[in-house]
């Protein structure tokens, strides 16, 4: 329940390395949340699907003929439309710059040589100086004009993959909705081999800075469910309005039959 802050004196660089000598230690209490919680009625706020992040990512790296399969299906009639043209998914915890662009505006990427072209890049892509700066940065193939690249959604939270199409010459309107449709066509194809959580969780109380809630007690909780873990979930509110979360787990707490998270 604290932070915790190390200085430290830098002794030698050996190899690439760095030898520290900690000068001293401060720990700093902070509140799990700063607001009032608001209790609420059983049951009437829950959550369903609440599974950790990396359990989404690491599916990709299973072995699953048929999940294969269907995915060079799809890379082949990216392939058909688009001769430079791939699918790319996420296997581990660490992303590629497209991927950390379109995770933090949950939007398609779209960047061409032509300055005139990213005047006209409108509101349904990442902001043109963003994608710009991101990819200059990481270099462009000399041959090619522009690039699209459309992500793949779990749950309306994590970024799992995109579709990626690199062009000789200057896309159109009607190329950008084709591949819209091409991608809404891979998350629909690919989600049935992501892991789902069948639990429903009550909502125990609520804040704008965190909600307390409770989980059945079982094997996946206490394997999987630590402080820090990164969790992605569904919020369902009254009026059946669904919310996609991605949230932090501060502490958990075990009960006789529930866990209270």
């Amino acid at each position: 329940e604290h932070r915790m802050l190390l200085e430290c004196h830098v002794l030698s660089h050996e190899g690439g390395a760095e030898r520290l000598k900690p000068v001293r230690l401060i720990l700093h209490q902070r509140q799990i949340r700063t607001e009032p919680r608001i209790e609420t009625n059983a049951g009437a706020i829950f959550l369903t699907n609440c599974i950790p992040v990396t359990t989404v990512f690491e599916s990709f790296a299973i072995v699953d003929e048929r999940r294969d399969q269907i995915a060079e299906a799809l890379r082949l009639e990216l392939k058909k439309r688009y001769s430079d043209a791939q699918l790319v998914l996420r296997r581990s915890s660490r992303v590629d710059s497209r991927m950390r662009l379109m995770s933090q505006f949950y939007k398609p990427v779209y960047f061409s040589r032509d300055p005139e072209a990213m005047k006209d890049v409108d509101d349904r892509f990442v902001p043109g100086a963003e994608a710009e700066k991101s990819i200059r940065a990481e270099g462009f193939p000399g041959h090619f004009i522009c690039e699209a690249s459309f992500p793949l959604v779990y749950h309306r939270t994590l970024i799992f993959g995109y579709l990626q199409i690199l062009s000789p010459t200057e896309m159109q309107a009607e190329h950008w909705d084709e591949m819209g449709a091409l991608a809404t066509k891979a998350e629909k194809a690919l989600l049935p081999f992501l892991p789902t959580a069948p639990d429903k969780c009550p909502v125990a109380d609520l804040s704008m800075h965190g909600i307390g809630f409770l989980h059945g007690n079982n094997q996946f909780v206490l394997r999987h469910f630590m402080p820090g873990t990164e969790i992605t979930f569904d919020l369902h509110f009254p009026d059946g309005f669904v919310a996609g979360c991605l949230a932090s787990i501060r502490n958990l707490r075990s009960k006789e039959r529930t866990h209270r998270v």
